[in-house]
């Protein structure tokens, strides 16, 4: 998988979306014979894993590349509370170390290829060991979680929120919403935008400090909502995001926001390995090593299923060879001939090299009525069209090889 992922990322300028989720098969404890691979999730008393991975998705066409890392870990089961580690402990020995790690080891052995680099994280990455490692080699976008005491252009100490809020309003912008992440409602924000560079000291919490820079150089953006444009019953939007990327204008610091809006992706890919797509929490599998392992054939799949999904318009380069083999091009075509209809309304309208005309096929397996005046196909629905034609290839193959 990296591997593939590393031929894709030549000489692209790449987001990498990091986070971390977890697979919770309590309810399948009852099958399980061994428990090798498995132990606590958040919960601290349930039976499972967590993934921390980073998916790579080209900047520009928002093609996803593959996966730059995974990492699959557990906690020890004991019942009580999760205590996380306390200031005394390396950076190495703490969980969300994880987060570190899955920016080096991918910069060194799978976005290396790649012409330019952005890592872009939620609030958890505010750390900063990991903001001191990455700036010499990547570019990274971090939603601010801690009000952290940082120096200000006159080396003033000033507390991060509080100072970048106090400050002068730079731009008033619009910012889209696209509504695909759960819990958001398609729309277009009045914002109030905010940039200013910033100075974060060493934190006291860091240990063997000779080993880090003193400081590092940041660009805070701010954006949040004009109060007067929020509705009732409407969550009200606001972002503090860190950066090593130099912002001069409010174009740089918008299309820095845009990035970090497509942090979303990483999620849908999660929910496509969970209860609507793989199911990997309810596997029958007996062995929790085998779980991980068939979490990582979904992993795989799930690349070919997103392609599929960003191809769907026809607006794309992307091309059916680079995702189905020659016999599958071929049943492809057989199942074109019969998924077409009558009117120039249910034909295919994609040229059968570009991945899109595919994608309509895949999409009618898995239940999309044709018509573009429609709703376009989600995930899900590619999901259950690639079961399908997978199984319908495989006896086209056996067939084939047997005349």
């Amino acid at each position: 998988m990296y591997s593939k992922c590393r031929s894709s990322c030549t000489e692209k300028e790449v987001l990498v979306l990091c986070d971390t989720t977890e697979f919770n098969i309590d309810n399948q404890k009852g099958r399980i014979k061994d428990f090798t691979g498995l132990g606590a999730t958040s919960h601290n008393s349930t039976i499972g894993f967590f993934a921390h991975s980073a998916l790579v998705i080209d900047r520009f066409s928002n093609h996803k590349l593959g996966w730059a890392h995974i990492n699959l870990f557990n906690r020890t089961l004991k019942n009580k509370p999760f205590v996380r580690s306390n200031s005394s402990v390396a950076i190495e020995q703490k969980e969300s170390f994880k987060w570190q790690k899955a920016c080096l080891e991918s910069i060194d052995k799978v976005v290396d290829t790649a012409k330019k680099v952005w890592y872009v994280m939620d609030r958890e990455a505010d750390i900063y060991e990991l903001m001191e490692r990455v700036t010499p080699r990547a570019n990274y976008i971090i939603r601010a979680r801690h009000n952290r005491r940082l120096l200000n252009s006159e080396e003033e100490s000033v507390l991060l929120i509080d100072d970048i809020k106090s400050k002068a309003v730079q731009s008033d912008v619009t910012l889209h919403i696209n509504g695909e992440s759960r819990g958001q409602i398609k729309r277009d924000i009045r914002c109030e935008l905010r940039y200013y560079k910033y100075t974060i000291p060493i934190s006291r919490k860091v240990l063997k400090k000779e080993e880090y820079a003193q400081s590092v150089e940041v660009y805070i953006i701010h954006i949040e909502q004009q109060e007067k444009t929020v509705k009732k019953g409407e969550k009200f939007l606001g972002w503090t995001l860190l950066t090593n990327e130099q912002i001069e204008t409010s174009d740089q610091a918008m299309q820095i926001i845009e990035y970090y809006k497509k942090r979303w992706e990483i999620e849908e890919a999660f929910r496509l390995l969970k209860q609507q797509g793989f199911n990997i929490e309810s596997s029958q599998l007996e062995s929790g090593s085998r779980i991980r392992k068939w979490l990582l054939l979904g992993m795989d799949a799930s690349i070919t299923i997103m392609k599929l999904k960003t191809s769907r318009a026809g607006d794309t380069d992307l091309k059916t060879q680079e995702v189905f083999d020659e016999q599958e091009r071929q049943c492809l075509e057989l199942l074109n001939t019969r998924l077409q209809g009558k009117t120039e309304k249910l034909k295919n309208p994609h040229d059968k090299k570009n991945l899109a005309w595919a994608a309509w096929l895949i999409a009618r397996l898995g239940g999309w009525d044709g018509y573009q005046s429609q709703r376009p196909p989600g995930t899900i629905t590619f999901k259950r069209g690639l079961d399908r034609f997978y199984q319908q290839a495989m006896i086209f193959k056996l067939l084939k090889d047997s005349s």
